[in-house]
């Protein structure tokens, strides 16, 4: 289940790319968070983009490579230092 916060802000950046030998800037998105999660989407999830004018819609496929939860705690382990803050 999703929070009440049903819309987020993400500042469009910009990655470098060689293109035939050119450095090019194109626009880049990331998303990460807890609220992925509440809305459905799991580590190892495939998803497809839709794609309008000045729109994108993310929706999660029903072909996945999971990770199953368990495995996803263990990883979390080896992200955190000995005083219990993430690294990673």
């Amino acid at each position: 289940m999703i929070d009440n916060k049903v819309k987020r802000l993400i500042t469009v950046g910009r990655k470098v790319e060689n293109k035939y030998g050119k450095l090019v800037g194109v626009p880049f998105l990331r998303i990460a968070g807890r609220w992925l999660e509440k809305a459905g989407f799991c580590i190892g999830d495939i998803v497809e983009v839709d794609i309008a004018d000045g729109c994108l819609v993310i929706r999660k496929t029903k072909n996945t490579w999971r990770v199953e939860r368990k495995i996803a705690v263990e990883v979390e382990k080896f992200m955190v230092n000995e005083a219990g803050e993430r690294i990673a």
